[in-house]
């Protein structure tokens, strides 16, 4: 009776176990999405946008006209009347705080340090991208034609 009890036991302790494992496996399987991953604009459902009021629809022009008045040109810039595009990269989080400035094939340093200052003064105005109906990180990239006249 015993013996009968004992294998009984191990059986159910085996069955259990190749449960649990099989169960894992499944979950490990199936996607997730990944809090720290940094999504593009082509894997994303709503791109992150510039909201400086608590209702903004996506707004550019404002964020445009934003930098264009902060802005404060470099006295290289000015001297030599320097002008181009710059292409700026940052990643907007969750909370819709900026992260993670990188120029896009730099050429004037001056310049792009004090593009990526201005734009961190709107870190914290932003609406987050979403993907599946979830807030995720999501890379920015703002073209931004200077001229000195």
């Amino acid at each position: 009776m015993k013996k009968a009890y004992l294998s009984l036991f191990l059986a159910l302790f085996i069955f259990t176990f190749s449960l649990s494992s099989t169960a894992q496996e499944l979950t490990s399987s199936m996607p997730t999405q990944d809090s720290t991953k940094v999504y593009s604009k082509e894997e994303v459902d709503a791109q992150a946008f510039f909201a400086p009021k608590k209702n903004s629809k996506n707004d550019l022009y404002n964020l445009m006209r934003f930098i264009s008045k902060e802005y404060r040109f470099p006295g290289a810039a000015i001297r030599y009347g320097l002008s181009g595009d710059v292409l700026l990269l940052f990643t907007v989080d969750k909370q819709g705080n900026l992260t993670d400035f990188k120029v896009d094939k730099p050429m004037y340093p001056e310049i792009e340090a004090e593009l990526i200052r201005v734009v961190q003064l709107t870190s914290g105005q932003w609406k987050p991208a979403m993907k599946d109906d979830k807030v995720v990180n999501s890379m920015f990239t703002l073209p931004w034609k200077f001229s000195v006249r």
